[in-house]
């Protein structure tokens, strides 16, 4: 069915566009506006991290951007096509990302919508300038044109798919929640000792059963760490490789197959797997030497190179579970897997993602441009070694809340393919919004 909707520019439905700031604020801890760049829009939402600097009011008043409630954010610089729905937050905005103030007739999710769909992100790919760093003008942005529907049309379709997209941010959201409680007791058993400390004060440990307490010792020894702990380093916990070099000739960013490329975006600063990652896949199928580095549910990837001047990825790591594809570990990730006897990925995740850890892989990187880490330096990494019972008590009580975060990405992965495979098609009219209603409910 062919509609007779208007062909339409981003520029006549913004009342105006623009970019951030071309330069850096001076930057406060004391200060309550966060300095905002491309990389820091992700699925419709501003996200704010550790390495997220401050700044006072008084920068916001010299650098501020008429940014409003009709305002998509949108990343146009390193990282391109990243979109967020400005909701009042107290940001100053960088260079990397440009703000859409949209006019009144216009649906702000709609718009999301047609800025996240395949047609515009192929768009940025190809309009883009630049080598090492990708960069997309305002003008070219201003230039991308689609077809508009009636408002009543724009709000009718960006209802539906939102109705999949607020499912996608739930499953995340109780996945954040769920992936918190295995860090705290990872960070309260293995990190702070507090059933150490306890049982040495001479109180039960909390929040825990009395079977559970006799894993733990009541006293510390001569080396600061629980009695009977060890000192030890990374390589007596796992298996390591680094991921394989493939070829640019090998790799697509057009069509899928069943191989795909697991790459450091795939990894999120903080720690976790990016689901909203852009995907490269292989063109022809594995070879056998590729074989060796097709991922498996409980691999732990590594990022293993970052840039100086803002060190927020590097050594964090993501929790692989089952694709409805093979992933590849491309280079510059570390694949670690457990080793026999420790068997316990919840474990080595957490580990990997603790601050104290953190730390001191960090002190092993190289201090160039690019910070890179090396085999050897990830491997000798100190850490400590608990009781095998104790390491596997915390699995037992981990896997759970694992199994249920994989469960839910994989809800996730068919909800964004339905998301996916729907909006083309009702921006086309080949499917109309009532049709596409029913598929919608059936999922969520």
């Amino acid at each position: 069915m062919k509609l007779n909707w208007p062909e339409v520019t981003i520029e006549e439905i913004t009342s105006k566009l623009g970019d951030g700031l071309h330069g850096t604020p001076a930057y406060s801890e004391e200060g309550e506006y966060f300095f905002v760049n491309g990389n820091n829009l992700n699925n419709g939402h501003i996200i704010f991290d550790e390495k997220t600097k401050l700044c006072t009011t008084e920068e916001f008043e010299k650098y501020k951007k008429p940014l409003n409630d009709r305002t998509i954010l949108v990343s146009i610089n390193g990282t391109l096509g990243n979109v967020a729905y400005y909701k009042g937050e107290k940001i100053i905005l960088g260079k990397s990302a440009c703000y859409l103030n949209l006019k009144k007739e216009i649906d702000k999710r709609f718009v999301g919508f047609i800025i996240s769909s395949p047609k515009f992100q192929k768009y940025l790919e190809r309009i883009a300038t630049g080598t090492t760093i990708k960069n997309v003008s305002l003008k070219s942005m201003r230039e991308f044109s689609f077809q508009l529907p009636s408002s009543f049309e724009q709000k009718a379709i960006s209802s539906v798919l939102g109705a999949l997209d607020d499912k996608i941010d739930n499953n995340r959201r109780m996945n954040e929640t769920l992936e918190e409680m295995a860090r705290a007791i990872f960070k309260s058993w293995f990190v702070d000792f507090d059933p150490v400390h306890a049982k040495a004060a001479g109180n039960a440990p909390a929040h825990m059963n009395a079977e559970t307490a006799t894993l733990f010792p009541s006293s510390f020894g001569d080396n600061g760490l629980p009695a009977g702990w060890k000192a030890s380093k990374f390589e007596d916990l796992i298996e390591f490789k680094n991921g394989y070099a493939f070829k640019s000739k090998e790799i697509s960013k057009d069509f899928k197959t069943n191989f795909a490329i697991f790459k450091m975006g795939h990894i999120k600063v903080g720690g976790g797997f990016n689901d909203s990652c852009k995907t490269d896949y292989l063109i022809s199928d594995a070879s056998q030497k590729m074989k060796k580095y097709i991922l498996e549910t409980g691999d732990v990837l590594m990022s293993m190179t970052d840039m100086k001047d803002n060190v927020r990825l590097l050594g964090h790591t993501a929790l692989f579970y089952e694709q409805n594809v093979n992933f590849l570990v491309n280079q510059r990730v570390g694949l670690i897997k457990a080793k026999k006897e420790i068997t316990n990925y919840p474990y080595i995740y957490c580990l990997t993602n603790n601050k104290t850890f953190l730390n001191e892989i960090r002190k092993r990187a190289n201090s160039g441009v690019q910070v890179n880490l090396s085999t050897d330096g990830i491997k000798t990494t100190p850490t400590i070694m608990p009781p095998l019972s104790l390491m596997a008590k915390f699995g037992s009580l981990s896997y759970p809340i694992f199994e249920r975060i994989f469960s839910s990405l994989k809800e996730n992965q068919s909800l964004a393919e339905l998301r996916d495979f729907l909006l083309p098609k009702l921006m086309s009219g080949e499917i109309r919004v009532k049709d596409a209603e029913r598929e919608v409910e059936a999922a969520v």
